[in-house]
């Protein structure tokens, strides 16, 4: 039974961002680390290059590729996250941007899963790169010298603007995991879906910071706690010749469209049509 549904989304111009090609590449390669049979993972492509679509295509551990025919950015992956979940019988989901690279997989899952179950009032688990011992390297507003700024987050609940209360440390499998009050965090954890399905916009919505700002509402409304995977699974390759938001923002000086649910729920609609019908034509559906 699949316990993880993986979406990963995708976005490159190999001629254009060749720097952000090789980023791409790592990304990939990383995923074989997750690649598991209790893991789907699939990709949505946002217009990239020919070359980047055939290697998402000629993956082995990428079950699925669909190509969006406009872009409409991380509001159709999420909604599409939680589409393919159900479809699969997954419980657990996973966002991913095509940045990311894991670095670690000692049964993370397991324990990340495991966790989960136990809590009840826990919502998510973040697996991104952190250090509890060296917080001060991963808050967003800190003079560390050595600050990591693919990683960094504000050390504050974003929503209540209440300071982080940190609860014992819990050893599950082979990591350590704390409770706290952060906030929802669009990159890389470990989703109930039940939980992802509750807070993601039922209306029109703008993408990337405002998407994860709507999300973070939401979150906060359910009051759930988030559990912190100390030291982390995956890093956030980042830098501003590399950066797909930045760029876009600095090349086309305005400000991101407001996505309609009516496309996002029209191109799932085609995604998931069209899949069937090509399952039916051979014969994978009596």
């Amino acid at each position: 039974m699949t316990k993880l549904c993986v979406g990963l989304l995708s976005y490159c111009d190999s001629k254009a961002y060749p720097k952000r090609f090789e980023i791409f590449k790592k990304c990939l390669e990383g995923l074989k680390l997750i690649a598991d049979e209790d893991v789907y993972i699939y990709a949505l492509d946002n217009g990239s290059s020919e070359d980047v679509f055939n290697l998402l295509k000629n993956s082995p551990h990428i079950s699925a590729v669909y190509k969006s025919r406009e872009n409409l950015f991380d509001v159709l992956a999420v909604n599409l996250l939680v589409r393919k979940a159900k479809e699969i019988g997954a419980k657990y989901v996973m966002h991913l941007e095509d940045d990311l690279l894991f670095y670690d997989n000692r049964n993370f899952l397991e324990s990340c899963i495991d966790i989960l179950e136990k809590n009840k009032d826990c919502g998510y688990v973040r697996i991104l790169k952190y250090d509890f011992n060296n917080k001060e390297m991963y808050d967003k507003f800190s003079n560390h010298p050595k600050k990591d700024t693919g990683n960094y987050q504000r050390h504050y609940n974003n929503i209540t603007k209440a300071p982080l209360v940190w609860s014992n440390a819990v050893t599950w499998g082979n990591f350590n995991f704390y409770m706290t009050n952060w906030h929802w965090y669009n990159y890389p954890n470990i989703c109930r879906l039940d939980v992802l399905e509750k807070i993601i916009p039922k209306d029109d919505c703008y993408p990337m910071m405002h998407l994860e700002g709507e999300m973070m509402k939401k979150y906060n409304d359910l009051q759930l706690f988030t559990c912190v995977m100390d030291l982390g699974v995956v890093s956030h390759i980042t830098g501003k010749d590399t950066s797909i938001r930045i760029l876009q923002k600095a090349c086309l000086k305005k400000e991101f469209p407001l996505i309609a649910i009516e496309k996002i729920n029209k191109e799932i609609e085609y995604f998931l049509g069209k899949e069937n019908s090509l399952r039916i034509f051979f014969g994978k559906i009596a």
